[in-house]
């Protein structure tokens, strides 16, 4: 599977992982998964693995569903983290778009070259 979803640390966390060739509606999926958890409202930070994806098939119409989807996670938790750990291979995706289209809802997000420092800025602002 291109897109798999794992919740971690008891749920208080939910893991991205993007493998080879993702499509859009793949990335929707694994958000509905996500939302459609009993304990969505104790879910703290995403942590977005894009490091192994190779090819991005994903629209601008599959970014504003995405962000739908984040939106409402931000309503159930309004302190939810994003980090995203960028592809090695992709020199362009739509996570630029993502964030842009989710500042307005103060959904703090940011982008890693590797997933060591994503796991240290979640950890640096959930002790916060």
């Amino acid at each position: 599977m291109p897109v798999r979803v794992n919740f971690l640390e008891e749920e208080k966390g939910v893991e991205i992982l993007e493998t080879g060739v993702v499509l859009g509606r793949e990335i929707i999926k694994a958000k509905e998964e996500i939302i459609n958890n009993a304990h969505l409202e104790n879910i703290q930070y995403q942590l977005i693995d894009e490091s192994s994806c190779t090819e991005y098939n994903v629209t601008a119409d599959d970014i504003e569903n995405i962000c739908e989807f984040d939106r409402l996670m931000v309503r159930a938790n309004p302190n939810m983290l994003a980090a995203v750990v960028k592809s090695k291979t992709l020199r362009f995706s739509l996570t630029e778009l993502w964030q842009l289209t989710l500042e307005e809802y103060d959904f703090k997000t940011n982008r890693f070259n590797d997933r060591k420092a994503a796991l240290e800025w979640i950890n640096e602002h959930i002790q916060q």
